[in-house]
């Protein structure tokens, strides 16, 4: 209450102070719990990300091991198709002296 002279009775001060740090103490413990709601939404957001990107990581590598292999099949392929090519290359060659050959002895006949 107020007295004549303006000064406000101390036990309305000391209830309206208790007011105010109960509202402040209300207003803290629901700001902290906010921020306690918020870290927890990120920390949850961020292993759910990790958990993709692990999963993204190992299905890369398992892809990349494949093509890997695949290449080294190729590669294999590749070395036994060249190892016929000079197979070929020397039969060819072979076949090119027998046809020289053959065509000295129809010479050679014809000449008889």
């Amino acid at each position: 209450q107020e007295s004549l002279t303006g000064i406000t009775d101390i036990d309305t001060l000391l209830i309206q102070m208790k007011q105010d740090v109960d509202q402040i103490a209300s207003d803290f413990v629901e700001f902290d719990t906010c921020i306690e709601t918020r870290v927890m939404d990120m920390i949850h957001s961020s292993k759910e990300h990790m958990e993709w990107l692990k999963n993204t990581a190992h299905s890369t590598s398992v892809i990349a091991q494949k093509a890997s292999d695949h290449a080294e099949i190729f590669k294999q392929e590749c070395t036994k198709l060249n190892e016929k090519c000079k197979k070929l290359d020397s039969f060819e060659a072979f076949l090119a002296q027998i046809q020289t050959k053959v065509a000295l002895l129809e010479t050679s006949a014809d000449a008889l």
